[in-house]
């Protein structure tokens, strides 16, 4: 059996702590939060914005939750300005929770100018009353946009 590292965990094996620790890990964990509640329904092909990331910000991952949707709505994933940060949003139906890492692309970078999050409405409709929360939790950046 052959043992398998990852990036961290190499950095780690190959020179000791200082390695590993030459990474952000020393600034706070910080989040944007914020919600759409559909009140006359949107059409598919719709862009919801969520909040908006300070420069300098370093998404991680994105939760999100939704409920009375009913339409089998899926997005074409989440955005921040104009770069794709996650993968596509499976189906919402009714009501749950999602997590969705960020994609490396903005992961790996800081921003270099605060952004929108937004999410492409596809495949229907989100319901009267259908309610959609997104949280990005992020590093760096501050606080503020």
């Amino acid at each position: 059996m052959t043992t398998y590292y990852g990036v961290s965990a190499t950095q780690y094996a190959s020179g000791g702590m200082s390695n590993f620790i030459s990474q952000d890990w020393d600034e706070p964990v910080r989040m944007c939060y914020d919600s759409y509640v559909s009140s006359a329904g949107a059409a598919d092909g719709s862009v919801l914005t969520f909040g908006r990331l300070p420069k300098g910000a370093r998404p991680l991952f994105f939760i999100l939750n939704y409920t009375g949707v009913t339409n089998a709505v899926t997005a074409l994933g989440l955005t921040i300005g104009s770069t794709l940060a996650s993968a596509a949003v499976t189906t919402m139906e009714t009501t749950g929770m999602q997590v969705l890492a960020a994609l490396q692309a903005v992961s790996s970078t800081p921003l270099t100018a605060a952004a929108n999050i937004t999410m492409t409405t596809d495949e229907a409709a989100v319901a009267t009353a259908g309610e959609i929360e997104v949280t990005c939790v992020y590093i760096g950046g501050g606080i503020g946009v």
